[in-house]
Parts: structure tokens; C-alpha cells; sequence
């Protein structure tokens, strides 16, 4: 019985394995945004899917996960929303190959300094010492368009740190190394530090006036928001510009693979966002609504319908 009882076990495992799907998922730095999310989704999917794995791995950021998705080195990759939309708009490579699976969140860009700092306004941090992120980061696309649109250059106009790891930037202001630090979004990490630190910290964003010229100078970035009490301190919206950051596949990915990684992620909708609060708007309605379609896998629709 013993005997039977063990065979059975055997082949029940062998079955599982040979039906389990893993993707690998091109994520950043420590310290960054993407790798918090690559975490959360892979614990969320474990825990719903019963034949689907993510695999997070570390890489340098946006720039270097294209390379990696168009390598065929990885099957998913977290792309920064301006990174993305510059990409399928300059490089036909991109354009041709890569489409996006899923939306994560949305990431206005902004400034945070100590809650101390005598700097009020974008015009205040001229000159000063800016950690702008990592060299690959998607983040820093933003800033030089944000910047642009009020006629500012990240280089020229600031003295610009650029770091190894995004986990240095907070580090950074904290001993009075940087004046400030870019980065986007609501719960991303260089942001929770600085918040949460003992004297606190506060934004630094574009006005009313510099948002409307950066959305007439950039038309592709959208007006958003990081709501009140995103952060430790924070008593009002702070208000911005931005895109959306996605999950991109290869447009050659098969449809039934596309498929079960839909109906997967519909599935740790709700335990995703239990793990990581920003993870919320990881949602199929939020992926219909924010992408261009030309933009979407062409299976990613089709399979949300079938399910409907």
C-alpha cells in the first residue's frame, strides 16, 4: 500500500511539473518600484494559479529589460510608462516585436526633499544637486520630458547624480549629499524612505501653469496625481504628470500562453493588492482603458471577453 501510495504521489508531482508554466520577469534595482511589484506579483500568482510561476530577476531597469525581452532572455518584463511610449514611437524594433500584456500603475513624477529644506519650488532646485535614478531607469525619460516642458534641462540646469542602485537616492539626501529626489508614483520606495525617516519630507512638484505647458510640450504624458496620505506626512494630492508603467511580452508569444497569463492575473487581482497597495490598479479594466490597443497584445482582449 505504502508502494502504491508513493507511486501515485510520484506521478501526481510528475504531472504538475510537466503542466507548471514559469515566466521569468525582467524587474530593476534595489530600491525600486519594479522590483517590490515583480515580488508582490510572483507571491499573488503563486498563491491563485495553480500552473503558472513569475520569476523575478534584478536587472539594471527599463532600458536594459527591452534588450532582455527582445533577447528572448526573459518572457515578461516591467517597463516605466515613458520609457514604453518612447520606445514603440522611435524604435521600430520595439514597435515591431514587443506589445504589452498588463498595466501596473500609474507613475506622476515628482520631487521629494527634507521636510527642512529651504527648496519650495522646481525653480528653487536650479542649480542643485538632483538625484535623478539609475542610468537605465525609465524614471529619468519623465524627468527630461517634464523638465523640457517648462523649458529646464535635467543636465544643463541641475547638477545631476545618476546612481547604481535606486536604494542610493534616498541615502543620498539623507546625509546631505543631494538636494532632492526624482522619482514617480504612489508607494515607490526612494519616496517610503525619505517619508518615513526621522525629520520627514515633503514634495516638490510642477504647478497648475507648469503642468499645462509640459502636457502642451509633451501631449503623450497625462495628468495625474499621488492622492493625500500616500506617504507618512503627506496632507494633500500632489498633483503631476505621467504614464503608465506596463508588463511587456514579445508579440510572438503564443495566444493560449497569453491566455492562462490573463486569466492568472485577473485571478490575483484582489491578493495582489492586499500585498502591495499600489499593485491595485494592476487590473484588466485599467489595462483595456490605458493601453492603446495597436499597443496590446492582440490575444490579451480576446481572452478578457472570453471570460466575461
Amino acid at each position: 500500500m505504502k508502494a502504491l501510495l508513493l507511486a501515485l504521489t510520484l506521478l501526481t508531482a510528475s504531472a504538475h511539473a510537466q503542466t507548471l508554466s514559469t515566466y521569468r520577469l525582467a524587474t530593476a534595482t534595489p530600491g525600486g518600484g519594479f522590483q517590490v511589484f515583480g515580488a508582490a506579483l510572483a507571491e499573488a500568482v503563486a498563491s491563485t494559479a495553480m500552473n503558472i510561476r513569475i520569476a523575478p530577476q534584478a536587472t539594471a531597469g527599463s532600458a536594459e529589460n527591452f534588450g532582455l525581452l527582445l533577447e528572448r532572455k526573459v518572457e515578461l518584463a516591467l517597463i516605466q510608462g515613458d520609457a514604453a511610449y518612447r520606445a514603440f514611437a522611435e524604435r521600430p524594433e520595439v514597435a515591431r516585436d514587443l506589445v504589452v500584456l498588463w498595466v501596473t500603475y500609474p507613475g506622476p513624477g515628482a520631487f521629494m526633499v527634507k521636510a527642512d529644506s529651504p527648496y519650495r519650488t522646481i525653480a528653487d532646485l536650479k542649480g542643485k544637486r538632483i538625484a535623478w535614478g539609475t542610468r537605465a531607469t525609465g524614471l529619468r525619460l519623465l524627468a527630461r520630458d517634464v523638465m523640457q516642458g517648462i523649458g529646464l534641462d535635467t543636465e544643463k540646469d541641475f547638477v545631476s547624480i545618476i546612481l547604481e542602485r535606486a536604494a542610493d537616492g534616498p541615502k543620498l539626501v539623507l546625509n546631505g549629499e543631494a538636494d532632492a529626489l526624482w522619482g514617480g508614483g504612489i508607494g515607490w520606495p526612494g519616496f517610503e524612505t525619505l517619508a518615513n525617516s526621522p525629520g520627514g519630507a515633503r514634495f516638490i512638484a510642477p504647478s497648475a501653469e507648469d503642468i499645462a505647458s509640459i502636457r502642451r510640450a509633451k501631449p503623450a504624458l497625462r495628468a495625474m496625481e499621488i492622492p493625500a496620505g500616500s506617504y507618512k506626512g503627506q496632507t494633500e494630492a500632489v498633483k503631476s504628470v505621467g504614464l503608465w508603467s506596463v508588463i511587456m511580452v514579445r508579440r510572438d508569444m503564443a495566444d493560449a500562453q497569453i491566455a492562462a497569463l490573463v486569466h492568472s492575473l485577473r485571478g490575483a487581482e484582489a491578493d495582489l493588492a492586499k500585498r502591495l497597495p499600489q499593485a491595485a490598479f494592476a487590473t484588466a479594466s485599467n489595462t483595456l482603458r490605458e493601453v492603446d490597443v495597436e499597443w496590446l497584445h492582440p490575444a490579451v482582449k480576446a481572452a478578457l471577453e472570453a471570460r466575461r
